[in-house]
């Protein structure tokens, strides 16, 4: 049955699923209804490389001919090395394509963390007392006395990141 199911479908499987797979990377490529297709080519690019391996099982003696030419060395190298050229930029990104935070500005939002408003306030541009009335109007609470960053995240069940987000935003235009 093996035998029947490679001798049927070890070819033409993986080449339906290669022109799919190709017109919904390159759908994905130019953002062409990337949401639509996004799932389609994940799901069906698993398919197809299991299509591959019922190919190569198809054809395995042709194939490990293959593995001794030095055209299939060369083009294992060049798509090895197009692969890492790609990934290589890509690994300082975060996911959402920006550059990731460097060292000092990671340094810097760690120090403002455990920074008195107060002594924020100027750093912003502001005074103490516009950025406490700013982080109130966000509904945040401020605790009495000299608080910082931290205090207040704590206080209002936030994250030290979230009430920096907060103090640093533009107030309100009048």
């Amino acid at each position: 049955m093996f035998k029947k199911i490679l001798k049927t479908l070890g070819t033409p499987l993986p080449m339906a699923l290669f022109f799919v797979t190709a017109i919904t990377g390159i759908m994905m490529f130019f953002h062409l209804g990337d949401r639509l297709v996004k799932g389609i080519h994940e799901w069906l690019s698993i398919v197809f490389v299991l299509g591959a391996v019922l190919h190569v099982a198809r054809n395995w003696k042709p194939f490990r001919g293959y593995l001794k030419t030095r055209g299939f060395w060369l083009a294992a190298a060049a798509t090895t090395l197009a692969g890492a050229a790609l990934l290589v930029p890509a690994l300082g990104r975060s996911e959402s394509g920006d550059r990731r935070p460097s060292r000092g500005s990671m340094a810097l939002a760690k120090s403002a963390e455990s920074a008195a408003l107060a002594d924020l306030a100027p750093v912003l541009s502001t005074t103490s007392e516009a950025l406490v009335a700013r982080l109130r109007d966000k509904g945040l609470s401020i605790p009495d006395g000299r608080p910082t960053v931290a205090d207040v995240a704590r206080a209002s069940g936030r994250t030290p990141s979230e009430v920096l987000d907060l103090a640093v935003a533009p107030p309100p235009r009048s």
